[in-house]
């Protein structure tokens, strides 16, 4: 990532920290039920959650996993997931600060590689690093998850966030994790609401219900799990 891009994104996020970690759209439902289920059903031991934001799915993960790594570039973010996590006595997780482009790990320490809503925040080249590192530290059997934003289903409302810099849909992204050396295993192409700050967002109630349905017509965002190609992985 750009110093120029990492600068607003620190900017746009460190100010938002608080806002994220009590966001119901991301701290309750089914896709993180789901994210659990999956993650017991491979033995996930290790699971490293990159752009952690406020720490849900670190949380989530702590409860099956022997050791969860939550990353983030802003600060201000990393030290509100921690609080979060840490009121909830989850005491397995790991809390560092980095580029997503330059994972601190070794290669092959980890089961699970997730992310939300990053890839649109990353030019071309720092994408593709981050895709690279991803590779790098996943254990052969492991996965990466991507949960973003899909512009097929939200072109109106996708730049909103002025940090956006990158376009995905379901197709074009599932054609890049190929290009980069993985293989496409589940997409969905319509998965939750694109933003905690539509007008829904306070029905929290409805959260939950909203998850378990078939038809979403808020949804603006797709579910992506990958693994790494043979060929391609160190």
């Amino acid at each position: 990532m750009s110093d120029a891009q990492a600068r607003r994104v620190q900017e746009q996020f460190g100010a938002s920290a608080a806002a994220y970690v009590t966001s119901p759209m991301h701290a309750a439902g089914e896709d993180l039920d789901r994210l659990l289920a999956w993650g017991a059903a491979r033995r996930a031991e290790r699971v490293l959650d990159v752009a952690t934001g406020g720490g849900h799915t670190a949380l989530a993960f702590a409860g099956i996993a022997r050791r969860v790594v939550a990353y983030d570039l802003t600060e201000p973010m990393l030290a509100a997931a921690r609080g979060h996590v840490r009121a909830r006595g989850a005491a397995n997780v790991e809390f560092v600060a980095g580029d997503a482009g330059a994972l601190p790990f070794r290669d092959a320490s980890f089961d699970v590689v997730f992310a939300s809503n990053l890839l649109e925040h990353l030019e071309r080249p720092a994408a593709t690093a981050l895709l690279a590192e991803a590779h790098r530290v996943l254990r052969p059997t492991g996965r990466l998850i991507l949960v973003q934003p899909n512009f097929r289903l939200n072109p109106g409302g996708y730049f909103d966030d002025f940090t956006h810099v990158a376009i995905y849909t379901d197709r074009s992204l599932q054609d890049y994790l190929v290009s980069e050396g993985w293989t496409v295993e589940h997409a969905e192409p319509r998965f939750l609401p694109l933003t905690m700050k539509s007008r829904a967002s306070g029905l929290t109630f409805l959260v939950p219900f909203y998850l378990r349905s078939p038809v979403r017509p808020l949804a603006g965002q797709m579910l992506v799990v990958a693994s790494p190609s043979p060929a391609a992985h160190p």
